[in-house]
């Protein structure tokens, strides 16, 4: 195919999304460099694999800022910025893409703990993604799961509740009980009901061993949230 054929670029980048999965940050920095320099030779601005390189970019800049340096925060974001403007020009503002490097922005703002406004911005995403993907999509799912990190940062752990109850009842549905998207809801909810006190429902909640029981066991934390509402 050539090393300037489009599936070598992609094969390239997947190996950089390796190497940054696997936390080897200063590899996966240089071999996503290249990638985007060989992007930028062979595929035009607006083209979705040059994009995505780009975005990816930002993903492994990400891990580098928390990890070992925190100062490239404002690098972080200036990029993103640059990403979400191109794809909104070139794949529209709804697209699915879009949305990812919108919900990137916000995750980077919250890893600075900027709270209130990355909050603001996941709320927003939120509205956009359950209307143009659907309330299964996984950029939903990400999003919310990214919002519960930040209410609960700022100790509204009532507001979190709700929301991780309703992400971990998709999930287990979509994903399987045994998919590691659902038992970070798990953990989500169980820390959740720790912070609140209520230890043994969150006993209850670890000990649930397939997904008929964590189906009842949700459906039950549900009726019990809604029957306190009540009640107070």
């Amino acid at each position: 195919l050539g090393q300037n054929h489009r599936e070598t670029i992609a094969a390239l980048g997947s190996l950089a999304n390796v190497y940054a999965l696997l936390q080897r940050y200063e590899e996966a920095e240089k071999c996503m460099a290249k990638t985007f320099a060989r992007a930028c030779e062979v595929l035009t601005e607006g083209d979705p694999l040059r994009l995505k390189v780009r975005h990816d970019m930002v993903v492994i800049l990400r891990g580098i800022c928390g990890g070992r340096s925190p100062d490239r925060y404002a690098e972080a974001e200036a990029s993103i910025a640059e990403v979400i403007r191109d794809r909104m020009r070139y794949l529209g503002e709804d697209h699915e893409d879009t949305l990812l490097s919108l919900q990137l922005q916000a995750l980077l703002i919250s890893g600075q703990g900027r709270w209130q406004e990355a909050e603001h911005l996941f709320v927003k995403l939120l509205e956009r993604s359950k209307r143009v993907l659907g309330e299964d999509s996984i950029v939903q799912l990400q999003t919310q799961q990214a919002l519960v990190e930040v209410l609960r940062a700022q100790k509204r752990n009532q507001e979190a509740g709700p929301l991780i109850l309703d992400i971990l009842g998709r999930r287990s549905r979509l994903l399987g009980v045994d998919h590691p998207e659902t038992l970070l809801a798990l953990r989500s909810l169980a820390d959740n009901l720790v912070s609140k006190g209520f230890e043994a429902e969150a006993r209850a909640l670890y000990s649930a061993s397939n997904s008929r029981e964590l189906d009842r066991e949700v459906k039950r934390l549900q009726n019990e949230s809604m029957d306190r509402s009540a009640t107070n």
